[in-house]
């Protein structure tokens, strides 16, 4: 899967990140490395694109879990 410049765009403009806004505790860390490989990169934002569509209030953030059932992640050795 190629990454497309209008998922690329919808990602840049209304990515904030994985959780919850009305979670108890946050964990703050380093940002997400993104993928592997540009077929990676794309199903993730094409996922986005499909399950987060521009609203204007435009500020949900990503369940990680159900990324992780629509997405492939592969492992290529330690990091």
């Amino acid at each position: 899967m190629a990454i497309k410049d209008k998922e690329l765009k919808h990602w840049i403009d209304n990515y904030y990140g994985y959780g919850s806004w009305d979670a108890r505790i946050w964990f703050i860390g380093y940002e997400e490395g993104g993928g592997d490989t540009p077929e990676e990169v794309g199903e993730r934002l094409s996922y986005f694109h499909t399950h987060h569509p521009r609203t204007p209030q435009a500020t949900a953030l990503c369940d990680i879990r159900a990324l992780y059932k629509n997405v492939t992640a592969t492992i290529h050795g330690p990091k």
